[in-house]
């Protein structure tokens, strides 16, 4: 009962021919990639492969959110931009802490100074007023 004829039948390798956008194409052919959402236990017209296809590549501009990539896209280089910018700013900022660290050390050597001379004043005014008080009148060199 089977025949040579049969056995081309149960060929499993089908290939989509061109032409008819009607034309079915078998269950089972068509689903099994991972990116894929058509059911492969239904059977498919060519038109909806044909669509089904241009859904999935990237660089249609009418589907699979071409302009939400090429918004993305544009936001990433903006991003990439003000990433430099702050990183930018950041050296800027340490170069300012740095100065202001020198600054403030700078103006603590001149505090202790003034302190120094400070006290030096005022024991050469006790200096002063305890000879004047002692002789009545003011120490002359």
């Amino acid at each position: 009962m089977s025949s040579a004829g049969d056995n081309t039948n149960n060929d499993q390798t089908v290939t989509i021919p061109s032409g008819d956008a009607n034309q079915v194409i078998p269950a089972g052919v068509v689903g099994n990639s991972a990116q894929s959402t058509l059911n492969p236990n239904v059977p498919h017209t060519k038109a909806d492969l044909d669509n089904h296809a241009n859904q999935l590549n990237p660089n249609n501009p009418r589907y699979a959110g071409h302009q939400e990539r090429l918004a993305a896209a544009a936001a990433s280089r903006e991003a990439a931009a003000l990433h430099q910018k702050a990183q930018a700013a950041y050296q800027y900022a340490n170069q300012l802490e740095a100065t202001a660290l020198e600054a403030q050390e700078a103006a603590n050597q001149l505090h202790q100074e003034a302190i120094l001379c400070a006290q030096q004043a005022s024991m050469g005014a006790n200096t002063r007023r305890e000879s004047v008080s002692m002789s009545g009148r003011p120490f002359t060199r």
